[in-house]
């Protein structure tokens, strides 16, 4: 297996890669951090779950993840907007 180009970061990330990415300890992460997921006999990190999960405890995100997702807004924009209408 060749390496990856330096401009293009790996998503599937170790452990202790995963760990260092997030600037905790492999315990911490294991604990609090969100679950890896399974390719065939491996366990990896998501880094975009890991962005994820940094951004939601920093506060950057709302914790339902179908709230900050725009098509949903619009949606529910919508449906309050004919439910104004109506009364």
């Amino acid at each position: 297996m060749t390496g990856l180009p330096a401009n293009i970061p790996k998503r599937g990330l170790s452990l202790a890669e995963a760990a260092e990415y997030c600037g905790v300890s492999p315990p911490t992460l294991t604990r609090h951090g969100p679950p890896p997921i399974k390719i065939g006999d491996r366990s990896v990190y998501d880094r975009r779950a890991l962005d994820r999960w940094l951004d939601r405890l920093a506060g950057l995100l709302p914790d339902d993840p179908i709230a900050g997702d725009p098509e949903n807004s619009l949606l529910r924009a919508i449906h309050a907007r004919k439910a104004s209408l109506r009364n």
